[in-house]
């Protein structure tokens, strides 16, 4: 059998045969959370092992280790996240970016709702749009920057789309597909990722590149205020070990849909993903690769979810060879 990691409640088993050439990574937000375990991760594949340039505007708390390269970034300006994306392709003279994981992000910065008080004379402030700026627009912009060197790296070394994959894997947030009135801003810019990923993806396979979005439910990280854990109990906390599971669900080519047609796919925690012997809630490896998911992360299991049912015969059309053809007609560069 094949060696393959696994990576269960913490776990990761399975080795390589024989030792495999380095990859890049660029990740956002890397120096604490759900980016600074990613890293963790990737460095120490045992596998698919990488160096990292991990763009964050603070530096991580502890020494990675010589295959980790941090960059001060501030995502929301593209000067700066070009700048680390030209660092990252030319890391070590590989000349080449094999993942993106657009994580960096925050919560809401102010309350949207400003009420009116008759005894304030000035008209309503513009409201902040940091929150937009750093969750949705700043991973616009390193999907556009990752696609670009992705691509040169492959055609200057001579590789097909098809023989070399960049994959690209977005934090959006359970916030992205459930109402979450403590941070509608935050919710906005989720619910523009999960939209995107799933809008995008089918264009950027052609070139050999996939997109898949994380929704994490609560996850103990830095975004969270120290006071939930007076009021959260543990079930309701999402380990960072399922987080790493999803991700290699994605970096591995996990088809959530195999055998079975219609509804949301569920990966239990204590399954075996990766397992030849699957049950029925299991995923199945494939050869192509999984790219438009929306993998909704909970305690100890993954949900592939999928976009809401067409509502009637004219919407199905829409969304289907008929539709298509429509808007090829009308944007033939993007359909």
């Amino acid at each position: 059998m094949a060696s393959r990691s696994i990576e269960t409640r913490g776990e990761v088993l399975g080795a390589s045969a024989s030792p495999t050439p380095l990859r890049t990574a660029f990740i956002t937000g890397a120096s604490s959370g759900i980016g600074l375990a990613l890293t963790k991760h990737l460095i120490s594949h045992p596998t698919t092992p990488y160096r990292v340039l991990g763009a964050d505007v603070n530096p991580p708390k502890e020494d990675l280790g010589p295959r980790v390269h941090f960059r001060r970034t501030d995502v929301t300006s593209w000067a700066d996240q070009s700048a680390a994306f030209d660092e990252a392709f030319n890391l070590d003279g590989a000349q080449r970016l094999d993942f993106f994981a657009g994580n960096a992000g925050i919560a809401d910065v102010e309350d949207l709702v400003q009420l009116y008080d008759p005894t304030e004379a000035s008209a309503p402030r513009q409201p902040n749009m940091k929150t937009l700026d750093v969750d949705l627009n700043a991973v616009i912009s390193g999907i556009r920057l990752f696609t670009w060197w992705h691509l040169k790296g492959k055609k200057d070394r001579g590789i097909s789309n098809d023989a070399e994959i960049g994959r690209m894997v977005v934090t959006s947030s359970s916030a992205g597909i459930y109402p979450f009135p403590s941070c509608p801003i935050y919710a906005c810019a989720k619910h523009g990722l999960v939209g995107l990923v799933r809008s995008l993806a089918p264009r950027l396979v052609q070139h050999g590149v996939t997109l898949n979005a994380l929704l994490p439910a609560f996850v103990p990280t830095g975004l969270a205020p120290p006071a939930v854990w007076d009021v959260l109990e543990q079930q309701y906390v999402t380990p960072m070990t399922t987080i790493i599971r999803a991700y290699e669900a994605l970096l591995q080519d996990l088809d959530p849909a195999k055998e079975r047609e219609g509804g949301n796919r569920v990966i239990q925690g204590d399954l075996d993903p990766l397992a030849e012997d699957q049950p029925e809630e299991s995923a199945t490896i494939v050869s192509s690769p999984t790219t438009g998911q929306t993998v909704e992360v909970s305690a100890h299991r993954l949900h592939f979810r999928q976009h809401a049912t067409w509502a009637d015969p004219e919407q199905t059309w829409w969304g289907g060879e008929g539709g298509r053809n429509v808007w090829k007609s009308i944007y033939p560069k993007t359909v």
